[in-house]
């Protein structure tokens, strides 16, 4: 176990910290993207199921890879859980969000792509029913936006409005992400759709 005010990963340990800590040491080797530390802890964590160490928030190491923008542990992960990437691509978080949203609201690029190839769900909604695209809105990712765009370009729901009818163009436009909001209009969102 980690010393007191130590973290699992810093400490060197290879054993299951779930309970000591909000952050099981595979979490926190993607926080700080130690690749090194990612690849010394993984096999135990892998050993007791995918499910065992989401912690309280339900984050699964991709999801923390993707949202601390941590390109090499995202990668390296996706290629060692490529036999269970359904599972890995659709498991959501307390919130109710996978790693595309995650990797859409941190702008990881990278991420976005590689979920979108492996066939990422963009359609997917949390709990506040924002979808991938609209956080990529908010957050003021213009680059990943556009690429979720381009994947839903048949039927996709160009006005991103969640279910308190926040709509992802007026949004980004009071966050002052005019990229976000170029790539709407170019898409054709206007501020009158439902």
């Amino acid at each position: 176990v980690a010393g007191e005010g130590g973290d699992a990963a810093s400490a060197g340990a290879t054993q299951n910290h779930s309970e000591a800590s909000l952050h099981t040491a595979v979490e926190r080797a993607c926080i700080n993207g130690d690749i090194e530390a990612l690849k010394d802890v993984w096999g135990q964590w892998v050993g007791g199921g995918y499910e065992r160490l989401m912690g309280a928030r339900r984050l699964t190491p991709l999801m923390v890879a993707a949202m601390h923008n941590r390109n090499e542990c995202f990668q390296w992960i996706m290629t060692t859980m490529r036999t269970t990437s359904s599972k890995v691509l659709e498991a959501k978080d307390a919130d109710g969000r996978t790693a595309l949203f995650h990797a859409s609201s941190s702008g990881c690029l990278p991420a976005v792509a590689s979920l979108l190839v492996a066939g990422a769900d963009t359609g997917v909604r949390d709990a506040n029913g924002d979808s991938p695209a609209l956080r990529a809105a908010v957050s003021g990712h213009g680059e990943a936006l556009e690429l979720l765009l381009l994947r839903d370009c048949e039927g996709g729901d160009i006005a991103l409005s969640n279910n308190q009818g926040k709509l992802a163009i007026v949004e980004a436009a009071a966050g002052g992400h005019l990229e976000c909001v170029e790539v709407l209009l170019e898409a054709g969102a206007g501020i009158d759709d439902p």
